[in-house]
């Protein structure tokens, strides 16, 4: 069943047009359908609530994706920047060291990385 693609495309389509319920609607229903990379879809509702800046809500789904898959790098950063925007700096210190720590193996290259070191001293 590859409904969860359907519901993530019109989710991605909502979101772009500025209807995040209807965005974390679709991705609601992506998973429902458990697909594989759970994480990924968890992480997609927490940027439609960090979006719409609703940053307590954002965090919870970011820890479930966090729960599901450890080392899924985009739940972390969010995570990361929804305690920045919450301004608890200490928690944001943390997640993006997590962050880092995640992608220690990573090109120096990916986006976050810059992002998250800059932020780190900025925090500091």
């Amino acid at each position: 069943d590859n409904r969860w693609l359907l519901y993530h495309l019109k989710g991605e389509i909502d979101l772009d047009g500025g209807y995040s319920n209807n965005s974390i609607d679709w991705f609601r229903k992506a998973l429902n359908l458990k697909p594989r990379d759970r994480s990924f879809y968890l992480t997609f509702v927490g940027t439609v609530y960090s979006v719409s800046n609703q940053f307590r809500e954002a965090n919870n789904y970011y820890y479930q994706a966090l729960e599901f898959n450890p080392n899924f790098a985009p739940a972390a950063l969010g995570l990361a920047n929804s305690f920045e925007k919450l301004d608890e700096k200490e928690n944001a210190i943390v997640a993006y060291n997590n962050f880092l720590k995640i992608w220690k193996m990573a090109d120096e290259n990916i986006p976050g990385i810059d992002i998250a070191k800059n932020k780190l001293k900025e925090l500091n």
